[in-house]
C-alpha cells in the first residue's frame, strides 16, 4: 500500500520551525504547536503525493513565493490565535 502525505502539512511544519528560530512563541508546547498547525492546515488548499517524483513536483510548485507568504500569514494568525486562547491553563 502506497503512503499518501500531505506536502503542505510538512511545509507548515518547517515554517513553524524556521519562524521560532528567529521569533518567540507565547507558549512552546505540543499541544499549541498541533493548535497552530491544525489552524494554518484548515486554511491552506492540500497538496497530496504518494511517490517520491510527486513529492519532487509539488515541492517545485509550493516554492512560490505566493505560497511561502501565504503559510507565514496562516501561521501567524495561528499564533496570535491560539496565544490568546490557549487550549490549557496559562
Amino acid at each position: 500500500m502506497c503512503e499518501i502525505k500531505n506536502l503542505t502539512e510538512l511545509l507548515v511544519r518547517k515554517a513553524l520551525d524556521e519562524y521560532m528560530e528567529h521569533n518567540e512563541l507565547p507558549c512552546k508546547c505540543e499541544k499549541c504547536r498541533a493548535d497552530i498547525i491544525t489552524y494554518a492546515l484548515n486554511r491552506l488548499p492540500p497538496k497530496y503525493f504518494s511517490t517520491r517524483r510527486g513529492e519532487i513536483i509539488k515541492n517545485a510548485e509550493s516554492q512560490l513565493l505566493y505560497d511561502k507568504t501565504r503559510i507565514l500569514t496562516e501561521l501567524v494568525a495561528g499564533i496570535t490565535l491560539v496565544a490568546a486562547n490557549p487550549a490549557h491553563e496559562r
